[in-house]
């Protein structure tokens, strides 16, 4: 399990100010209707955010209604705003670094469990993780199944199957999907009902 105190990849306040933060800074005619719908908030939170900016220095705001108003980072604005995109990046490494580390451990315990060449159900990130991890004692990844009818991690260097006839031929011991949440969606791009308690071998990355 992935336990991190996570202050800007959760509901937290301080994301929800380098959000507001970025939108000012990227569009000054930005309305407040428009924030809260960009950071989901109600805009009369919003407003409590641009009066909190406004008084501690960090938002200049011009206009007398608001068609006209407009909103300025203050250089202490800047300073806040880069603070907090620091934070936010070092928060996603964080959480990459553990969910590689996981990652990387389970592939090795399917490995000994006997699975040698798998096809990955996952979404493009999780994709691009499972990439990143490849070492040795590791089962070699084969194939990728598109999800959803999106293209899953466009940049992963497997080919990409979009119907289950496409696995026809395919050398694979088994599908690994990212949660056992996600055995139903394999079993539905099947067509056919297999699945754990079918004949093909499916297993999760995580519980």
């Amino acid at each position: 399990m992935i336990d991190l105190d996570l202050k800007f990849l959760a509901p937290h306040r301080m994301l929800r100010e380098y959000q507001v933060l970025c939108l000012i800074d990227d569009d000054s005619a930005v309305s407040q209707h428009r924030l809260a719908e960009a950071v989901g908030l109600s805009s009369a939170m919003v407003n409590n955010y641009i009066k909190a900016f406004v008084s501690r220095g960090l938002v200049e705001a011009e206009g007398n209604n608001n068609r006209s108003f407009r909103y300025y980072l203050t250089p202490q604005g800047r300073e806040l705003k880069q603070s907090r995109m620091s934070g936010y990046l070092a928060e996603v490494a964080r959480l990459y670094a553990m969910a590689h580390n996981q990652v990387a451990r389970r592939l090795k315990a399917l490995y000994r469990q006997g699975l040698r060449r798998a096809v990955l159900f996952a979404d493009p990130a999780l994709a691009c993780i499972v990439n990143d991890s490849a070492a040795d004692e590791q089962p070699d990844i084969v194939g990728v199944i598109v999800r959803d009818g999106l293209e899953s991690a466009p940049n992963a260097p497997w080919p990409r199957f979009t119907k289950a006839a496409e696995l026809d031929g395919i050398d694979f011991d088994g599908i690994i999907a990212c949660h056992k949440s996600d055995f139903e969606g394999v079993r539905r791009f099947l067509g056919n009902g297999s699945g754990p308690e079918g004949a093909l071998r499916v297993e999760a990355l995580f519980d």
